[in-house]
């Protein structure tokens, strides 16, 4: 092509597109993306592959942000959503009558430790005590189970854990072992 071929590029619809000198290779000009676009249409239909992904696409988009605004995650599983340190031990303080009772709104159920939570404690900290964790407790030199340990800590309420006990409106309740009772 000579120059003044170069300069101006005659489409098959007469129009006129210039390219310009200073394009670096690898940038795709407006020319360029013209005739991408008309080697795209084949006997005069369109290539649908491109539309129709850009349509899904669109669909795609519009799916998630009524997804993202009715918030299904913390709608239908809300023990997903997590509590700092400060206010798991706020909402651990128990407060109670003169006569020992519960009286505070934040904590509903009976205050007895269950026998899934005494499995699930005793299972923790006997493995906590096994990879050498130190124990709360004076330990007699006879004994060498960590589950005998464990279970001497918590008879002893030594134990510095918190549980959480979901409620059924989706919220939860987190007890210290020291405020339930041992049975």
């Amino acid at each position: 092509m000579s120059a003044s071929e170069e300069e101006h590029i005659t489409t098959d619809d007469d129009e006129t597109l210039e390219d310009s000198d200073d394009s670096q290779i690898g940038e795709e000009s407006p020319a360029d993306a013209e005739l991408s676009t008309a080697n795209n249409v084949v006997a005069g239909f369109p290539n649908s592959s491109d539309d129709s992904s850009d349509d899904s696409e669109e669909e795609t988009l519009q799916k998630f942000d009524r997804d993202v605004i009715t918030d299904h995650i913390s709608l239908y599983h809300p023990e997903t959503k997590t509590h700092n340190d400060e206010e798991i031990n706020a909402l651990s303080v128990v407060t109670r009558n003169k006569y020992g009772d519960v009286i505070d709104p934040l904590h509903n159920t009976t205050p007895i430790l269950t026998k899934f939570e005494k499995a699930k404690i005793l299972g923790i900290r006997s493995k906590q005590l096994d990879e050498g964790a130190e124990s709360f407790v004076q330990v007699p030199p006879n004994v060498i189970s960590s589950y005998t340990i464990a279970l001497m800590e918590l008879k002893e309420k030594k134990i510095p854990f918190i549980i959480r006990r979901p409620i059924p409106n989706g919220g939860s309740e987190y007890w210290k072992i020291t405020d339930l009772e041992i049975i």
